[in-house]
C-alpha cells in the first residue's frame, strides 16, 4: 500500500512542479496554527508550502466564481437574454442614468 501511495505522491509532486515558481508569498503566523498546517499537510503527504497553495488557490477559485459567475433560473433567463437582444431604445430616464452612472461609478 505504502508503494501505491508513494507513486501517487510523485506524480502528484512532478505535476505541481512542472510550473515555474518565480513568484514569493510570505507570511507570519502563530506557532499553533503552523502546526495544524504541518498537521494536515502530513496527511495529504504534501509540503507546508503545496498544501498552503494548494488549498488557498481552491479557496480563491471558489471566491472569484461566487463573485464573477451568475446563475439564473429559466425565466429571468429568458428576460434577461431578450433584453440583451432587443434592447430598450433610449430614453431620456434612460440617457439621465447612463449619465449619473459615469458620475458615480468608478471603473477598475
Amino acid at each position: 500500500m505504502s508503494t501505491l501511495r508513494q507513486t501517487a505522491r510523485k506524480k502528484t509532486v512532478h505535476a505541481k512542479s512542472s510550473r515555474l515558481k518565480v513568484e514569493r508569498l510570505s507570511m507570519r503566523i502563530d506557532p499553533p496554527s503552523k502546526a495544524k498546517l504541518e498537521r494536515a499537510a502530513s496527511y495529504s503527504h504534501e509540503s507546508v508550502s503545496d498544501y498552503v497553495v494548494t488549498r488557498a488557490l481552491q479557496a480563491a477559485e471558489a471566491d472569484i466564481v461566487a463573485h464573477e459567475k451568475v446563475v439564473l433560473a429559466e425565466p429571468v433567463w429568458n428576460v434577461f437574454f431578450d433584453a440583451l437582444n432587443k434592447p430598450p431604445k433610449a430614453n431620456a430616464n434612460l440617457k439621465a442614468l447612463l449619465k449619473r452612472h459615469d458620475q458615480e461609478v468608478v471603473s477598475r
